[in-house]
């Protein structure tokens, strides 16, 4: 089946189905205790149930293996351009970190600057 508008609409209403099963299931619970979701706090990952959770396998070992190394040469200061903001956010709690990107987060984290690179 041709998706319109690149939406694969089978799986976009199975999604629907299983995300509207699972949300009252979630306001059975709290309904007893005065707390339940409101409709404007959904925010509803139609695609998102899967039965492992996907990886871009370059990425996550390119973090692993920049850890193994950060960890080997314990360098007084990790400067880095254009790796995951996750894995830096968290390689900057064992070593001060510059981290280059050209959008780098508006964030303030002690440990952590970010600098803004050209492309």
């Amino acid at each position: 089946m041709k998706a319109i508008f690149r939406i694969n609409w089978i799986e976009f209403f199975a999604g629907l189905g299983w995300y509207l099963s699972d949300f009252v299931k979630y306001w059975l619970m709290g309904r007893n205790k005065n707390s339940f979701a409101r409709v404007l706090d959904l925010r509803p990952y139609l695609s998102d149930k899967t039965s492992q959770t996907e990886i871009e396998p370059i990425y996550f070992l390119q973090d692993i293996w920049l850890a193994e190394k950060l960890f080997q040469t314990k360098p007084g200061r990790h400067v880095d351009i254009g790796s995951s903001v996750k894995t830096i956010a968290l390689i900057s709690r064992a070593f001060p970190t510059t981290f280059v990107d050209i959008r780098p987060p508006d964030i303030q984290v002690a440990g952590l600057d970010f600098l803004k690179g050209s492309n």
